[in-house]
């Protein structure tokens, strides 16, 4: 009634099953790590080019702060200058008389 031989191939399926399923899973797991390792480093990757690019903006800032505050020294001393007669010193003696 009961024969061996299939009893042992059945086993043998059952088993060739669930070795298969390990592998399947255990390779799921090794691509979501993989996945979740890029992930990690696209975003390291990321924070560190917007930190370059904050450090950038900030030096723009004060370049143009510091461009900005030579134009209006540069605006007061023509406005002594007209205010003089043009050019300074005798030559504007002379031209006023």
């Amino acid at each position: 009634m009961c024969d061996p031989v299939k009893k042992r191939k059945k086993r043998r399926r059952k088993r060739r099953k669930r070795r298969k399923r390990r592998e399947q899973k255990k390779k799921r797991m090794k691509m979501k790590k993989k996945r979740m390792k890029m992930k990690k480093k696209n975003k390291n990757k990321m924070k560190k080019k917007s930190r370059i690019r904050m450090e950038e903006d900030e030096e723009d800032e004060e370049e143009e702060k510091e461009e900005e505050e030579k134009g209006e020294e540069e605006e007061d001393e023509d406005e002594n200058k007209e205010r003089r007669g043009g050019r300074g010193g005798r030559e504007g003696r002379r031209r006023r008389r």
